[in-house]
C-alpha cells in the first residue's frame, strides 16, 4: 500500500512544482522545428527511422515524428504539445521505476530514484520547452531498451535502440553501459557478446553515416566537441553543481570525492547492479559534456544514474539505521520539498516572452488569411522580429498552413523590393498597422 501512495506522490511532486509549464507557449525552437517536421514529407521521416546509416534532413526523426503527428491532430496550438511533453514525463518516471527495479531487484531503491529524478527545478527547459522532446524520447527508449536487454528480449531491445537513436545522439552510449554491466557482472560468460556487438555495430553505423556525415549535427557550430580532460572536468563539475542546486559546499575537491565515493558504494555492491548509477552519470554524459557548456536539462538522461546511485546509498543508510523503508522514503520525500521551495523557479523568462511574441504575431496575421489566397506572396515593410530572418517565414507558413507563401522583408533584406504582385504587411512592435495588396 505504501508503494502505491510513494509512487502518487512522484506524480504529484511533479505537477505540484512544474505545472506552469503547461500553460507555455511556442518558443523559436518550436517554430523552427515544427516547421521543418511539416516541411519534410512523412515517407521521408519513417525512412530515416530505420536507415540510421544515412544523414537525415531533421537530425533526429523520431521527434520530428511528433511534431508532425500532433500538428495533424492539433494544428498551430500549443496546448496539446504541452501535455504530451507531460505525459512523456510522466511515462519516464515509471519507465525509470521499472529499469532500477529490473536491475536492483529492489522496489524501494527503485522508488528513491524515481523520487529524486522524478522533478528537478533546474529541468526548466524540460519543462517550459517542446523542443526538448528528443530528450524525453530518448529518455524514454534508452531505459526501455536496457530493461528489455535485462529480460533477453533481444527484438524488442533492438527496436528501442534504434527509436532512442532516432530521438537524440545521448542513446550512443547504451553499449558501453551494457558492456560495463556485463564485464563487472559475468566476465567469463561471452553469450551477451552477439547483441552487445550487434548494437555496437549500429552505434557505428549511426556516428558515421549520420551524426558525422557533411550533413550531420556534428557540423554545427554549437555541436563541435573540444575533446580534453579539462573540458570533461569544467563541464561535468557545473552539472554535478546543478544536480546540487549550486551547493557552496561541493567545490571541486568535494565533486571528486562524491563521485569517487559512488563509485567505490556501486563496486561494493555490485550484485544489486548499482553501479550502473555512476557509470551512467559519468559515461552518459559524453555526448555533451565536450560541445559548448549546455544547461542542466542537457543532461535528462545521466542524470538518472546520479539518482540511482544516490537511491542506492540512502536505502543502504535506512538499512543500517534500522529505518523502515517507508520511513526513509517519507524522510527524503520531505527534504526534497523543502528543497524544491527554496531552489525551484519553474519558469524559463526567455521561452515564456518568446511564447507570448508568437502567439500575439499569430494573432495578428490570422484575420488576413483569407486575404492571401492569392497571390500567395508576403511583404512585410515592418518586420515584429527584426533580429531574426526566420521567425516571420516559420510564423506565416505555420499559421496560415500553407508551406508555400513566398515571405519577404523588405526592411532587413532588399529595401527597395517591389510591392506589386505580393500582401504587404507593415508591422510597428507586434501589431499590424498596414494590411493592403501591394501597389504598382
Amino acid at each position: 500500500m505504501w508503494r502505491t501512495l510513494a509512487a502518487l506522490w512522484i506524480g504529484v511532486q511533479l505537477l505540484w512544482f512544474a505545472h506552469a509549464g503547461l500553460g507555455a507557449g511556442f518558443t523559436n525552437d518550436d517554430l523552427m522545428n515544427l516547421h521543418r517536421s511539416v516541411q519534410t514529407p512523412v515517407s521521408r521521416t519513417v525512412t530515416d527511422l530505420v536507415l540510421v546509416f544515412q544523414p537525415s534532413p531533421t537530425f533526429r526523426p523520431l521527434g520530428t515524428l511528433f511534431y508532425r503527428v500532433q500538428w495533424e491532430m492539433f494544428g498551430f496550438s500549443s496546448g496539446p504539445y504541452r501535455v504530451a511533453c507531460y505525459l512523456l514525463l510522466g511515462v519516464n518516471v515509471w519507465v525509470l521505476y521499472g529499469f532500477v527495479h529490473e536491475l536492483t531487484g529492489s522496489r524501494e531503491i527503485a522508488l528513491l530514484a524515481s523520487l529524486l529524478h522524478g522533478f528537478h527545478g533546474y529541468f526548466r527547459s524540460l519543462y517550459t520547452n517542446t523542443g526538448y522532446c528528443y530528450d524525453l524520447l530518448c529518455f524514454l527508449f534508452y531505459f526501455l531498451s536496457f530493461t528489455q536487454y535485462l529480460r533477453a528480449r533481444w527484438i524488442s531491445m533492438f527496436v528501442c535502440y534504434l527509436l532512442a537513436l532516432n530521438s537524440k545522439e545521448m542513446a550512443v552510449t547504451l553499449p558501453v553501459l551494457i558492456l560495463l554491466w556485463e564485464l563487472r557482472r559475468r566476465p567469463t560468460d561471452w553469450l551477451w557478446l552477439w547483441p552487445v556487438g550487434a548494437m555496437t555495430l549500429l552505434t557505428a553505423a549511426f556516428i558515421s553515416g549520420r551524426i558525422r556525415a557533411a550533413t550531420g549535427i556534428i557540423q554545427m557550430r554549437h555541436y563541435q566537441p573540444e575533446l580534453s580532460i579539462n573540458t570533461y572536468g569544467a563541464h561535468g563539475y557545473h552539472f554535478l553543481q546543478n544536480a546540487f542546486y549550486s551547493w557552496s559546499v561541493l567545490t571541486p575537491a568535494v565533486a571528486v570525492a562524491v563521485v569517487l565515493g559512488l563509485c567505490i558504494f556501486g563496486w561494493w555492491k555490485r550484485e544489486q547492479g548499482i553501479l550502473i548509477g555512476p557509470g551512467l552519470m559519468l559515461i552518459g554524459v559524453l555526448p555533451v559534456v565536450f560541445i559548448p557548456q549546455r544547461s542542466f536539462d542537457a543532461v535528462y538522461l545521466p542524470a538518472a544514474g546520479l539518482a540511482f546511485a544516490l537511491g542506492g546509498v540512502l536505502h543502504w543508510m535506512g538499512d543500517k539505521l534500522r529505518f523502515p523503508a517507508p520511513v526513509t522514503f517519507a524522510a527524503l520525500a520531505v527534504f526534497m520539498v523543502r528543497l524544491h521551495e527554496m531552489h525551484s523557479h519553474v519558469g524559463h523568462p526567455l521561452y515564456y516572452a518568446e511564447g507570448r511574441r508568437n502567439v500575439a504575431a499569430c494573432q495578428e496575421l490570422l484575420p488576413w488569411k483569407r486575404r492571401l489566397e492569392q497571390p500567395g506572396r508576403v511583404l512585410f515593410t515592418g518586420d515584429p522580429f527584426p533580429t531574426d530572418r526566420w521567425r516571420s517565414l516559420f510564423l506565416v507558413h505555420l499559421c496560415y498552413g500553407r508551406m508555400d507563401i513566398e515571405v519577404k522583408r523588405a526592411d532587413a533584406e532588399e529595401p527597395g523590393l517591389p510591392e506589386r504582385g505580393r500582401f504587404v504587411m507593415r508591422f510597428e512592435g507586434a501589431h499590424i498597422l498596414e494590411a493592403r495588396p501591394g501597389s504598382d
